[in-house]
């Protein structure tokens, strides 16, 4: 093992000013993932974890990108590669093991690479000349042959399918309707990084920082709220005081569960529990919404609380709005009043978050999410005062987390609370993010000005959101 380390090291020192240390590095990497084997040793992910940091400071940024990809992708991910593509067929499998990773190295480079960013030639090239150099001048011609063909192929694009990246698991629990299109949406963010949306309190020096911004080419999101979404042009963070920052990180499609509670239901000045409170982007927009004078903002964890107050702390807050926190699990929550609404945005898969945590896509299962989730939501309704109104949300995609929870629930307590369906889309979304059953289920291109053309200008996350009222 150890001999291994020093070896790729002399090997990184050999090679750097001749060829790509990223590609060598990654090419290292991948024979040490065992991917045949389909298991992974801790102590070896830790030392080519620790290889990969030492290796940094000499790439360049192309290289840094390019091992970043080998380094994110698991062990799924490579084996969906080898069924899904040509290069790294049956037949070459039984070569040398370094062999078959060159081909997977050659092959995402030509497959998932602008030619801006990595020209094919010179990963051809690179990666031939890597695989001469560590199994000898047969295994670099074999690897050549096998890269060239693809090159060479009319569509190399046709020979893959957006699902490489997508558990079993993961392809059953979404709807069949939405499936390929969210994975293919998904595939868009390969060589592309999400814009950064921000939320803006409502007063008039808000108002002229955003002006400021979208000059400089920021985009001004259709929604209730004042939304920008950065195009990371520069550091937006950096221009705005510590003390008394006019806005927060929130994703579009997450604003829309604060304009949920129906004014008309709610007394003045009411009161409300942010259940699951941390980060805070939620019990911001509530401190901004005018509905609500008192807030109780907890959550579970200490650690993710801290975050959120200190967003309480560097963000300016309306003077009328009482905002108290506080470490707990909302299922143990004592000695309170009761209140006039509940946000109850539970723990979940995520699953609708894959443009920005294509982790997510890799999930096996949903541990024991479905039961904390119908857990808190009855817990929740036992907080409220009667006649008031609950809303639950969710980033998933997953029917099971969404409206079949609220089904349940209902199905089992028809007494105790009611839907309280929506008639319209929330402002700025399209009318498909209205469900059937009266909730709202956004989807990545369910904003109002999303094009086909520009997916990634005015797209999202997913959010689900559904509101009940306690009889």
């Amino acid at each position: 093992m150890i001999c291994f380390l020093f070896s790729l090291l002399f090997a990184c020192v050999l090679y750097s000013q001749s060829l790509s240390v990223g590609r060598l590095t990654a090419l290292r990497m991948l024979t040490y993932k065992k991917i045949e084997e389909e298991i992974i040793d801790d102590r070896e992910k830790g030392l080519a974890m620790n290889l990969l940091r030492m290796s940094e400071r000499r790439l360049g940024e192309i290289d840094q990108r390019l091992l970043e990809f080998y380094k994110d992708n698991d062990l799924l991910w490579w084996r969906r590669l080898d069924e899904e593509l040509p290069a790294v067929s049956k037949k070459n499998r039984n070569k040398k093991k370094i062999v078959v990773n060159a081909l997977r190295l050659g092959t995402v480079q030509l497959l998932f690479f602008d030619e801006e960013v990595i020209p094919q030639r010179v990963a051809i090239h690179e990666t031939v000349e890597i695989t001469k150099r560590m199994a000898g001048l047969t295994a670099g011609r074999i690897v050549n042959g096998v890269l060239r063909n693809l090159q060479r192929s009319s569509s190399p694009y046709n020979n893959i399918s957006s699902r490489i990246n997508c558990s079993p698991w993961f392809e059953e629990q979404t709807p069949n309707k939405i499936l390929d299109r969210y994975l293919n949406h998904h595939a868009i963010y390969r060589n592309e990084t999400p814009g950064l949306d921000l939320t803006f309190v409502n007063s008039e020096a808000a108002h002229q920082q955003i002006k400021l911004w979208t000059n400089k080419n920021a985009t001004i999101l259709p929604l209730q709220c004042n939304s920008v979404r950065n195009w990371g042009i520069y550091n937006l963070f950096a221009s705005s005081n510590d003390e008394n920052r006019l806005f927060w990180a929130q994703d579009a499609a997450a604003t829309v569960a604060v304009s949920a509670f129906p004014k008309n239901l709610l007394p003045k000045n009411a009161s409300i529990l942010d259940a699951c409170a941390a980060p805070g982007g939620k019990t911001l927009g509530l401190a901004w919404s005018h509905q609500f004078q008192k807030i109780l903002a907890i959550d579970a964890d200490s650690t993710r609380l801290t975050t959120l107050r200190t967003n309480l702390e560097t963000v300016a807050l309306p003077s009328q709005v009482i905002i108290n926190t506080l470490v707990s699990d909302a299922l143990e929550l004592t000695n309170h009043s009761l209140f006039d609404a509940v946000l109850l945005d539970v723990p979940c898969s995520s699953s609708g978050t894959a443009r920005r945590q294509p982790e997510v896509l890799r999930k096996m299962n949903f541990g024991n999410l479905l039961e904390r989730q119908f857990q808190l939501l009855h817990a929740c309704l036992e907080y409220l005062k009667p006649g008031g109104i609950l809303v639950y949300s969710t980033c998933s995609i997953f029917p099971q987390e969404n409206h079949m929870q609220i089904n349940r629930y209902l199905n089992q307590n028809p007494q105790h609370a009611r839907r309280l369906p929506f008639s319209i889309p929330p402002n700025g979304f399209q009318h498909a993010s209205l469900t059937q059953h009266g909730d709202w289920q956004i989807l990545p291109w369910h904003l109002a000005e999303y094009d086909e053309d520009q997916p990634s200008r005015f797209d999202c996350d997913a959010h689900y959101v559904a509101r009940l009222q306690k009889l």
